[in-house]
């Protein structure tokens, strides 16, 4: 009689062992996955060859970047006046009316200057939008402070525009 139990015992554990096997590795097989795929993406990463890739990248995108700053407009000359001919020549671009332009402070830190200008126009909605997006964009770097918008009295559906902003402009061209 002991020997039909040590039989059952025996198909017992075997069908543990087999379930075990089974349900653990299936389980687990996603974890090994994403285990071994973490390891060579770290392996490929910190190769020594895609580091300095990525460094000469990195620092040719700085020197890109810093031109853009640093060295001279083609268009416009680093001073007062291609400031407020930008700003004139933006406006007249998004169709909106000039009611005022007149430069502001000027600030001088390292090789930037940086100068202030307020400008007011009156254009549509759409048209204003154009405005600020042609002065966001220009390749004078330009910076946007305050802007106020409010309907034109007259009750008609243009908006009155007020812009403060600061040209920053490179020392060493003036």
């Amino acid at each position: 009689m002991k020997r039909p139990y040590l039989v059952l015992a025996c198909l017992s554990a075997f069908l543990f062992v087999y379930l075990l096997a089974v349900d653990v590795t299936g389980r687990f097989e996603a974890t090994w996955k994403l285990y071994s795929n973490l390891t060579e993406k770290n392996k490929a990463l910190l190769d020594p060859s895609s580091l300095a890739a990525k460094k000469m990248f990195l620092l040719a995108e700085r020197d890109s970047l810093s031109a853009r700053i640093i060295t001279p407009n083609v268009e416009y000359a680093q001073n007062e006046i291609s400031v407020v001919e930008l700003v004139a020549r933006d406006a007249r671009k998004a169709k909106v009316i000039v009611i005022s332009l007149s430069p502001g402070n000027e600030a001088r830190s390292g090789q930037i200057t940086e100068i202030g200008f307020n400008i007011r126009v009156i254009g549509g909605f759409y048209q204003i939008g154009k405005f600020i997006n042609l002065l966001e964009n220009e390749r004078m770097p330009l910076k946007i402070s305050r802007l106020r918008i409010v309907t034109n009295p007259i009750g008609t559906a243009h908006l009155v525009t007020t812009i403060k902003g600061t040209a920053f402009l490179y020392n060493g061209c003036r």
